[in-house]
């Protein structure tokens, strides 16, 4: 069903079910507002696409959505009501779109990927049942967004991707899983990222070495809750960090790829006391402030490890490391310059 005008959005509100797919692309100047009060679901796919003309539309019975909901590039979009909506089994995007705020408090899962992105108006994203993406769920080049809830979000199958946002704070207190990639960037306010429950990051990967879990260009971050991680299938880097920071996740035991904890000026301390394995190189320099390091159940990295520098950090500290991993029976190159000099005699 496509409602290209007024009459086909009059003849529109009777239905209570639409067994194909729905279009808005409605462009008439005394068209500003679109409500379908019966509407209560669509089984195939939902289009909003390219409206000039439409301020607003209402869909405040409609429960689920068959296949996918999309919409982009609606200039005079600036109110979405989906006060009921529940499943949407396909991916749910939405571009270029100039509302103020997104609010769905129904929905619980979408059964491909969420994208938001392009959006230079949007403050405000608030999904607040949310459990379960299928697919990657992404929030980029949202340039006015300060405000993010997703307080019920437990399953992501695919990526986190979150960057160009200016939110403070990220607060995922019940994510446990995210299959794939974990990217943070260009977050430019960001002070706390908060998963205390991640468990588990790129299980569902298919190669390791393409998997990362990237903080990079968060130059404000100061509190970093993975209090659960245990394994990080692919790289794990933190890249940019110019606040306080202590890195502090006490129970991750593995790295799939490469660690790397480097260029971060206000990153003061490292503690991975659970941490026995590194697949790749292991690198941790040019962290201005770094005073401690905690690595004490380390025992093999398949690569090199460079840990190099620091200037305030102990040579002596970095020795010890080194002597952990040949007394384990570790043979690989270890790098160790630029530490602060100290006679470990």
């Amino acid at each position: 069903m496509i409602l290209e005008n007024a009459a086909d959005v009059e003849a529109a509100r009777q239905y209570t079910e639409i067994t194909g797919g729905l279009t808005f692309q409605v462009n008439v100047a005394h068209v500003t507002s679109i409500e379908l009060p019966a509407l209560r679901r669509v089984h195939g796919t939902m289009m909003i696409n390219s409206l000039s003309t439409t301020e607003s539309i209402s869909l405040p019975s409609l429960t689920s959505v068959g296949q996918a909901f999309m919409g982009s590039g609606n200039a005079a979009l600036r109110s979405l009501n989906l006060p009921v909506l529940d499943s949407i089994g396909g991916g749910m995007t939405l571009t270029s779109t100039e509302a103020s705020s997104l609010y769905v408090p129904e929905l619980r899962q979408v059964g491909g990927s969420v994208t938001f992105s392009s959006n230079t108006t949007i403050t405000s994203v608030s999904m607040p049942s949310l459990e379960t993406v299928t697919g990657d769920l992404s929030l980029l080049s949202l340039s006015a967004l300060n405000e993010l809830s997703l307080g019920s979000l437990r399953t992501v199958g695919g990526s986190l991707m979150l960057g160009g946002l200016q939110v403070e704070s990220v607060t995922l207190g019940k994510l446990e899983q995210v299959g794939q990639n974990i990217s943070l960037y260009s977050n430019p306010l960001l002070k706390t990222l908060s998963m205390p429950r991640l468990q588990e990051q790129g299980a569902l990967g298919d190669t390791p070495a393409d998997l990362t879990f990237s903080i990079v260009s968060t130059p404000l971050l100061r509190t970093l809750e993975l209090d659960d991680l245990q394994q990080v299938h692919g790289i794990f880097s933190i890249v940019g960090v110019s606040g306080q920071l202590t890195v502090d996740i006490t129970a991750l035991q593995a790295v799939g790829q490469n660690l790397s904890l480097a260029q971060n000026p206000g990153m003061d301390a490292v503690n991975l006391p659970a941490l026995v394995s590194v697949g790749n190189n292991l690198s941790i320099g040019s962290n201005d402030v770094l005073v401690a390091l905690s690595v004490p159940s380390l025992q093999n990295v398949v690569g090199s490890v460079s840990i190099a520098g620091n200037p305030q950090l102990s040579q002596c500290l970095v020795l010890n490391v080194e002597t952990q991993l040949r007394n384990a029976g570790w043979a690989g190159e270890f790098g160790s310059g630029g530490n602060l000099p100290e006679d470990c005699n």
